[in-house]
């Protein structure tokens, strides 16, 4: 089975690997919050965490790049990338900064109020940059002390990849798959020689973490390759449980990290265009994957804070019964009513709604550069598909017209 074959089913695992990433992220931060090191982290060389942002932005450039490729328009591009990542994340930063900020801060309430931090904190996690992770008084006595909600810091790389996505769209190289495999390359070649390179500076580059910029951009250029490419790519899980074996094998060795970007977008592929309804079912409720990731840091601190001391697995789990809770109050109220308002947004509707990373992650979020290029190897689904949409785009031509704050230790 190609990918080609499938990139059109709508009844896929893609959400039910969000909500697991998410729930990963969860996981991984119950940890440092409780003051301790990362799970894991010897044993596979990379953190929960890590793997989980991973998966949001390999998915997200694939589903990003297909959301151009059906529409490669540069305003109504701008204004769904918009409605899936904004009105939610201004919502959980008002409800960090007039929620959780005001019980929890130790300076009076109408200190804390008037202080600049407290509007600011709204203020510039809203517009994603930069990112402000402190608020006045807040968190300063807990293990992991200082940072609100120290998950949005992969939200300006998203921000970031978006707005790849968009220059190489509207300068017609994403019809050029050749042209992004080579832009590919160099950021890869940036990638692994960047932790090693004097320009690394103090590991920050426009508030965002350099390394892990570099390391998210080339999995989300795998991400689009893969819808680029997807009349080429095999399906196959003997071959996913292979690659899967080639990495934990090269855990230790120099080829970690190349070996860490094909497989995990591949398995991705794999497992979300399996025929699975059981994992499907986990969405059955809304896609809350995205409302997890921006509300999970915030509640972890509040109950380190309210129950210090507490087995960091035990917290995961109660973190995550609340930080579920208003997820779905985010889908329900926030997300899914912003998502309706693409339909006030003129041309082609992508077949399948897709959310960010975590689209962080994606037109869950979330074209190919093969237009035009028919062949043999093209499944008949595919150039249905194709015809299709060509046709509706042939009737809809009108005719010619005469952070600020103090940023967490480290990512996830």
């Amino acid at each position: 089975m190609l990918l080609s074959d499938v990139v059109d089913r709508r009844e896929n695992n893609l959400d039910a690997l969000r909500l697991i990433a998410a729930s990963l992220v969860i996981v991984d931060h119950a940890f440092p919050i409780a003051g301790r090191e990362h799970v894991f982290v010897d044993q596979l060389g990379f953190t929960l965490g890590n793997l989980a942002v991973s998966s949001f932005f390999a998915m997200s450039g694939y589903l990003i790049a297909r959301s151009w490729d059906e529409d490669p328009n540069v305003i109504r591009y701008l204004a769904k990338r918009a409605l899936r990542l904004m009105p939610a994340l201004i919502v959980a930063a008002l409800f960090c900064a007039l929620v959780v900020g005001a019980f929890t801060s130790t300076l009076p309430l109408g200190e804390y109020l008037r202080d600049p931090l407290t509007r600011s904190y709204v203020w510039d996690n809203s517009l994603v940059f930069p990112i402000q992770y402190a608020l006045p008084g807040v968190f300063d006595g807990n293990p992991y002390p200082v940072a609100v909600n120290g998950s949005l810091w992969s939200l300006p790389i998203e921000v970031v990849a978006y707005g790849m996505v968009l220059a190489l769209g509207a300068l017609g190289i994403l019809r050029r798959r050749a042209w992004v495999f080579g832009f590919f390359l160099v950021v890869l070649f940036v990638h692994l020689r960047l932790p090693d390179s004097r320009f690394l500076g103090d590991g920050v580059w426009f508030h965002m973490p350099v390394v892990q910029l570099w390391e998210l951009l080339a999995i989300f250029l795998v991400g689009t390759l893969a819808y680029l490419y997807r009349e080429k790519i095999v399906l196959s899980p003997a071959l996913m449980l292979a690659m899967l074996a080639l990495m934990v094998v090269t855990l230790k060795t120099s080829m970690a990290q190349a070996v860490y970007l094909v497989t995990v977008p591949y398995t991705l592929f794999v497992v979300g265009y399996a025929l699975w309804p059981r994992l499907r079912s986990i969405t059955r409720p809304g896609d809350v994957s995205y409302g997890v990731y921006i509300y999970a840091f915030p509640i972890q601190q509040v109950l380190a804070d309210i129950r210090p001391g507490t087995n960091p697995w035990a917290a995961a789990v109660g973190a995550f019964v609340i930080t579920y809770a208003l997820a779905y109050g985010s889908w329900r109220l926030i997300e899914k009513p912003a998502l309706r308002l693409k339909r006030y947004i003129h041309g082609h509707q992508p077949s399948v709604e897709l959310a960010p990373s975590w689209e962080p992650g994606s037109e869950p979020a979330p074209t190919s550069a093969g237009r035009g290029r028919g062949g043999p190897g093209r499944r008949s689904s595919e150039s249905a598909r194709r015809r299709g949409s060509a046709a509706r785009s042939r009737r809809a031509r009108p005719a010619p017209q005469g952070r600020r704050g103090t940023r967490p230790a480290g990512p996830p």
